[in-house]
């Protein structure tokens, strides 16, 4: 009878253990989830400029600085919010499978600056021509850390 006693307290810390190591893991799969989100724009910016050496993601012939929107229609090769892509590859296909969810739709991507999350990130478009635009990912002890 001890024996079972002591068997079922032993059991009870494991699984107290258990649940505290547990409870963190929603914060650590946002972060995770928008880090790799994050990386895979700056990795989809990049091969595009490496695709199309001279042209500017998200402008076309005359620079003028591009939007967000702009910037992700030419990574993914369609049209979002109402832009089609500025530098069209007739390809068919684009750097990155699909638009990322934004913030209200409870993704990552803080597509017009409203944003509240804690993880999340947004694309700084350059102001140059030939400067690539920069993913900014916000920071915090539960933020997208990229």
């Amino acid at each position: 009878m001890v024996e079972i006693l002591v068997v079922v307290v032993i059991l009870g810390l494991l699984a107290g253990i258990a649940v505290f190591a547990l409870s963190n893991l929603p914060a650590s799969a946002a972060t995770n989830g928008c880090a790799t989100e994050s990386q895979t724009i700056r990795t989809a910016i990049a091969a595009f400029r490496s695709a199309n050496p001279g042209k500017d993601v998200g402008s076309t012939g005359s620079f003028a600085t591009p939007t967000q929107d702009k910037i992700m229609a030419d990574l993914t090769q369609r049209t979002v919010n109402g832009q089609a892509p500025p530098n069209s590859t007739g390809a068919g296909t684009g750097y990155i499978a699909s638009i990322p969810k934004n913030v209200a739709a409870g993704g990552f991507w803080n597509e017009d600056g409203t944003g509240t999350s804690s993880a999340m990130w947004s694309i700084t478009p350059e102001t140059t021509s030939g400067v690539a635009p920069t993913v900014v990912a916000t920071t915090g002890a539960d933020g997208c850390i990229a």
